[in-house]
């Protein structure tokens, strides 16, 4: 599990933000730490999902889960902007006061607040870097390949269904990076630098998994396919 810091003033350069991503990628990768890569995304709203990845027990289980096969990847933004905003109210409130102060009419009840919330755009920076339609709405989580020069090769995203219970989400979210992280466990070592098939064999099971599809691998074991088929053919006995 890897937590990219956002600064305190929530702005982002796209290319540093990318070059940030493929450096931190690619250095798991050179390190054995990660054959492939993911990258959960959610916003302020997503009240379940950011308190799993700021419980030590939930984001404990996630990174044992993923291992040294995925890089699991998130925004960790929120204390920088809930101390921001804590520093905004108190500056809001001290100008009330002092207008108070100054003038008695201040204490109408048409006292505005003009500092509104500011979100992070780290979302909107992370759908471009993947392509992600704008119609996608947060939480989801992106699974991305890169080439062996930390270029994209290919990507693909499942939405979050679960927003308000945080024992489901927590769920939801850990059988989807566990399903990825057994499809690469299947993978010999010398077919470690197959980035392409690797990112294949993870969108093929988690896929699965999403549309409630099961497959059993098994063995390709002649003997054993020629008993099976005898069970269900008319000519044979």
């Amino acid at each position: 599990m890897q937590p990219i810091s956002v600064n305190g003033k929530q702005i982002f350069n796209r290319e540093q933000l990318e070059t940030y991503i493929k450096k931190t990628c690619l250095s798991h990768r050179n390190r054995g730490r990660a054959l492939a890569f993911a990258f959960i995304v959610c916003d302020f709203d997503n009240h379940a999902v950011q308190k799993i990845l700021r419980d030590k027990y939930y984001w404990s289980a996630l990174d044992r889960i993923s291992g040294d096969k995925i890089c699991v990847c998130y925004m960790n933004s929120i204390d920088h902007y809930y101390n921001a905003r804590q520093e905004e109210i108190r500056e809001e409130e001290k100008l009330f006061h002092d207008l108070i102060c100054e003038e008695e009419t201040a204490r109408s009840l048409f006292a505005p607040i003009t500092i509104k919330p500011t979100p992070s755009n780290s979302v909107d920076e992370i759908r471009h870097s993947f392509d992600i339609p704008l119609e996608l709405k947060p939480p989801f989580i992106v699974f991305f390949q890169l080439d062996r020069n930390g270029y994209l090769l290919d990507s693909f995203f499942i939405r979050l269904r679960e927003e308000r219970d945080i024992e489901i989400a927590f769920w939801e979210l850990r059988k989807y990076i566990k399903c990825a992280a057994d499809a690469i466990d299947a993978v010999h070592p010398a077919n470690f630098n197959n980035y392409r098939e690797i990112y294949n064999l993870i969108k093929s099971d988690v896929e699965r998994m999403r549309f409630g599809i099961t497959l059993h691998k098994l063995p390709l074991n002649i003997g054993v396919l020629f008993r099976i088929a005898r069970l269900f053919s008319p000519n044979m006995s």
